[in-house]
């Protein structure tokens, strides 16, 4: 019986915090659709400030701002942002800055 009494005591106090946590959205979530990953055209490229403009999927078009840090690849190998082209198919993974309104970009992808 104690034993039972225990379990129960556990399952109940640990389900009051899952709850609280699934009600909460991340902030990534409530800015980013699909979690901080688009898929897009690439509609047009300044590389002197190193921005893209992608229309995604559903219509939507982003500014995306890479980083000295950002991971580049076209074609699966390691490109620069100047490799990158108008018309190619990309995915972006990264984080929106709310005061920019962009897409600070972690790594950019085309084929």
């Amino acid at each position: 019986m104690t034993r039972y009494l225990i379990c129960l005591g556990l399952l109940l106090g640990a389900a009051g915090p899952l709850q609280v946590q699934a009600q909460t959205p991340t902030t990534t979530q409530t800015c980013i659709p699909g979690k901080g990953r688009f898929m897009g055209v690439i509609a047009k490229i300044d590389v002197a400030k190193q921005v893209l403009g992608l229309k995604t999927q559903s219509g939507k078009s982003i500014m995306v701002q890479a980083t000295a840090k950002t991971k580049i690849t076209v074609a699966g190998q390691p490109a620069k942002f100047s490799d990158l082209s108008v018309g190619s198919k990309a995915r972006v993974k990264g984080k929106f800055d709310k005061k920019k309104k962009v897409v600070i970009a972690a790594g950019i992808a085309t084929k």
